[in-house]
């Protein structure tokens, strides 16, 4: 039984004199039920299983990684191109419909950057188009996701 517990129960006790010693029950310091005591003391052995726990699940996925021998990287990976694909990649809003805009906005801005160190007109639409043609074929080259909107 630990310090705490048996301070609660009124075992231990702080004297006058400042030491801890044993007293009768609840002399300095008011008891806590049988009950309390003993929840407590379940739910200290509830948190050491739950570390043991945490131990076993971190050498898990240590193990899965050496196992299929793949870089965070790929896995990673992996994961994204599962949640796309889990959220309709086709429809406008999903979230691989996210990717493919910010990829989109990229290019554009490039070419706009680009078209404003020359002479050349820049002409928004056709620069929408191929933006959005870039991002598309990035998300099906990396993802294996169709995002072209028809």
């Amino acid at each position: 039984m630990s310090d705490l517990i048996k301070r609660l129960r009124g075992k231990y006790s702080v004297g006058p004199d400042g030491v801890y010693e044993d007293r009768d029950f609840g002399s300095f310091t008011p008891a806590i039920t049988n009950e309390a005591a003993d929840r407590i003391e379940q739910l200290k052995k509830e948190n050491e299983e739950l570390k043991d726990a945490l131990i076993i699940v971190s050498n898990a996925s240590d193990w899965f990684l050496s196992v299929y021998d793949d870089s965070a990287f790929d896995l990673a990976k992996r994961i994204i191109k599962q949640a796309m694909i889990d959220d309709n990649p086709e429809k406008v809003g999903s979230y691989a419909h996210s990717w493919h805009c910010n990829i989109a906005m990229m290019c554009y801005d490039a070419m706009s950057d680009a078209a404003s160190k020359t002479d050349e007109p820049f002409n928004h639409d056709d620069a929408h188009k191929i933006a959005n043609d870039a991002a598309s074929r990035f998300m099906k080259l990396c993802f294996n996701v169709e995002t072209k909107q028809r």
